[in-house]
């Protein structure tokens, strides 16, 4: 940090970080209007910001909000140039189809900086989803609960180019696992549990699906509802000319 100190009307420069500087002048006339201690702070970009009697005024300011998808997910990305008091960020997700009438949902959560004048950015993946637009935006939440949000961005997500089945996560798990699979068209679809006779001992899915990215979840459970025992297990998905298999571990 460097200082300068003067007498009678006091100044003190400071640099507290490269590219930053902060000049307090003491017994000057304030920009309230009354004689006072004011603090005028810059930042490298020329930006100039004042305080007043102690407080200063740094927004949550958005610099940029976009979004772009790929192979079944959206990627955020999101930067802002100065934060006061930012706990963070809610990501908020609708169908572009539901219009103004659709309830927004809650898809994640990215923590902020708290309280800063220099540059942050920040990045968010909403995995999987199926094919349509959709909409999305941020719910800046303050320490006291306060929050503001920002404008929306629509993307789209395409259908995929192929089937695809993904191995389950987490593996091995307890007590629930997730499966996701992919399908360019319309079909019938069967996804299947066997155990390592190569009984089916569960059907997660016997339906016909829209092409797109899909996701279903499994506990460990058989046709009955009762939980199978510790050990290796096999899922299979069987969509129009596609058939694929992969293995996976239950432990209780």
């Amino acid at each position: 940090m460097y200082y300068i100190t003067g007498t009678g009307d006091s100044l003190i420069f400071s640099r507290t970080l490269p590219g930053d500087w902060i000049y307090t002048v003491n017994h000057m006339p304030s920009i309230d209007g009354n004689v006072s201690h004011e603090i005028i702070t810059g930042t490298k970009n020329g930006r100039i910001l004042c305080l007043s009697g102690g407080t200063l005024a740094i927004p949550v300011e958005l610099i940029s909000f976009n979004g772009y998808a790929s192979e079944g997910s959206v990627f955020l990305q999101w930067s802002t140039s100065t934060e006061t008091n930012n706990n963070g960020f809610e990501i908020e997700r609708k169908s572009s189809l539901q219009g103004t009438s659709g309830n927004w949902e809650k898809v994640g959560f990215v923590r902020g900086a708290g309280t800063t004048t220099r540059v942050q950015s920040y990045s968010f993946i909403d995995e999987k989803i199926k094919s349509g637009k959709y909409k999305y935006r941020l719910k800046q939440l303050d320490y006291d609960g306060s929050f503001e949000y920002t404008s929306e961005v629509e993307i789209t997500i395409g259908t995929p180019e192929s089937y695809s089945l993904e191995q389950n996560f987490p593996n091995p798990f307890n007590p629930v696992t997730t499966i996701r699979f992919s399908i360019p068209y319309d079909t019938n679809v069967k996804l299947s549990i066997f155990n390592i006779l190569a009984e089916e001992v569960a059907v997660l899915v016997n339906d016909h699906l829209e092409s797109g990215f899909h996701e279903v979840q499994w506990n460990g459970a058989d046709r009955n509802n009762k939980v199978l025992p510790t050990g290796a297990y096999f899922y299979r998905i069987d969509a129009g000319d596609f058939v694929e298999v992969k293995k996976m571990m239950f432990i209780k």
